[in-house]
């Protein structure tokens, strides 16, 4: 009975260091640009020779990255099945991000999983900057385009008064001739014709009358 236990507690004590001794290589870049693909390789240490289910997962409050899983771009939730102990996989962040943490997990054919964290990526500072200089320049945009459009309006007005033409009504009153009335003009015609045509009879007949005398 004593060596039962004995044996029984030495087995425990080999499987809990068969335990604590796997460990894996986990190579992977630190910095990387959003859409980037990219490559990660992992090594199993002290594993049992056989394939895995292998997760990597990349959160930054959310998860933020894909996996080609099968040749098909997938959410990193899944597991890539029957990963032998050395493999590359290859990844991407589809979302902004600051920094993100990975989680690797190795999940063996009996359904046991060991978990490995403590890794983190970064965006690239470059890419980084480019955005916030993009911003920059579009608020400057945004700040500049309304001053310029009161600084061209102020210039064309500068460049082109507006002339005000005051109109003196009494000028136009003095200046403004009188067209002359026809009718009166005929008028007055018609009655010196007629006058001269009654001078003219009165001397005609006065001249006869002298020559019968």
């Amino acid at each position: 009975m004593f060596i039962q236990v004995i044996s029984k507690v030495l087995v425990l004590i080999l499987l809990l260091q068969l335990v604590l001794a796997e460990s894996i290589d986990f190579d992977y870049p630190k910095e990387v640009e959003i859409n980037e693909e990219f490559y990660v390789n992992l090594k199993l240490n002290d594993f049992p020779d056989d394939s895995y289910d292998v997760k990597v997962d990349i959160n930054s409050e959310n998860r933020i990255a894909k996996i080609l899983n099968n040749n098909v771009w997938k959410s990193t939730f899944y597991y890539v099945n029957d990963m032998p102990l050395e493999s590359e996989l290859k990844m991407k962040i589809i979302e902004d991000f600051e920094k993100a943490d990975i989680l690797v997990k190795i999940r063996s054919k009996s359904g046991e999983v060991s978990t490995f964290g403590e890794y983190e990526i970064k965006k690239k500072q470059q890419e980084k900057e480019e955005q916030e200089n993009e911003q920059e320049e579009e608020q400057e945009k945004e700040t500049q385009e309304p001053d310029e459009i009161h600084e061209l309006g102020e210039e064309t007005i500068k460049n082109n008064p507006i002339e005000t033409i005051k109109i003196d009504p009494i000028l136009l009153r003095n200046n403004v001739k009188e067209k002359p009335d026809k009718t009166k003009k005929i008028k007055t015609i018609s009655f010196f014709i007629f006058i001269t045509a009654i001078l003219l009879l009165a001397l005609y007949f006065l001249g006869k009358k002298y020559k019968s005398l």
